[in-house]
């Protein structure tokens, strides 16, 4: 409708847009689905979570939310969600740990991207050329790991007083 109405034309669009944020989402993307239909993404999620078995469920809901939010800042988060629970569902049953309260884990932290390539938003920001991607990161990860904190004690505060009375609050025994 924008070209029908002549409000821009095809050739100012072509020559002023910022395709290449477009282009790196598309890879993005790309490689979400692409580890979710090879399994490299469940193979790689199978070496991180063995690492929390006999943890506490707040160290496990920590876990599953940190490799949430590396493998959202490579993929984009729906993927991310996609990927991770499929693998965390079975680990929270197997645990003794509430699904719910794992599965929730997954959703929040996959919002907390370190890179660029992680969410459309970042990627249109960085196609203003406003910032590079070094500056990006330095504000991005410690943000990710304060907020993933943030959501971990909530957690840990939360579900024990609400809906699962039978967890240890704080993860503490």
């Amino acid at each position: 409708m924008v070209f029908g109405f002549k409000l821009v034309s095809f050739k100012t669009v072509v020559l002023k847009f910022p395709w290449e944020t477009w282009i790196v989402f598309g890879a993005g993307y790309a490689l979400g689905v692409a580890m979710l239909e090879t399994g490299a993404g469940k193979w790689f999620a199978m070496q991180f979570l063995p690492m929390l078995e006999g943890k506490s469920w707040v160290v496990v809901f920590a876990g599953a939310g940190l490799l949430g939010a590396v493998m959202s800042s490579f993929m984009g988060n729906a993927a991310a969600t996609a990927l991770i629970l499929p693998v965390t569902l079975p680990m929270a049953q197997s645990l003794g740990i509430p699904e719910a309260a794992i599965a929730l884990s997954a959703p929040i932290s996959t919002s907390f991207i370190m890179l660029v390539i992680g969410c459309p938003p970042t990627l249109i920001a960085y196609g203003t050329g406003y910032f590079s991607q070094v500056e990006f990161i330095k504000v991005a990860i410690p943000w990710a790991i304060a907020c993933l904190i943030a959501v971990t004690l909530g957690a840990a505060i939360y579900w024990p007083l609400t809906a699962y009375p039978e967890l240890p609050l704080l993860g503490i025994r």
